[in-house]
């Protein structure tokens, strides 16, 4: 199993990109561990409030992680970037590390 966070870099309300990208990548670094993180996507999302907003996103691929972790580090990514939420995925994926 695999983890799969979508993670978007506007601020929840300000609704611009308030973190750098470098600094979210290090944030998320930090926060989740062990990872693939790929920068470069586009997300769209539709506040509680009603706005949409395109933004930068994050994909984030965690190998070695549960649904229960995965729900705390979601948590900590939503504050450590004000996120009104993060997108959450578990993904069956057939992984070797190989050395």
């Amino acid at each position: 199993m695999a983890i799969i966070f979508n993670v978007g870099l506007n601020d929840k309300v300000t609704h611009k990109q308030e973190v750098s990208l470098q600094d979210a990548v290090t944030l998320i670094a930090n926060i989740v561990g062990d990872c693939t993180i790929k920068t470069g996507n586009i997300g769209v999302y539709t506040h509680a409030d009603g706005s949409r907003v395109v933004e930068d996103s994050i994909e984030v691929v965690a190998y070695e992680m549960d649904m229960q972790q995965a729900q705390t580090v979601a948590k900590q990514l939503a504050t450590g970037l004000n996120q009104e939420c993060i997108a959450v995925s578990e993904q069956v994926l057939n992984t070797v590390f190989i050395g």
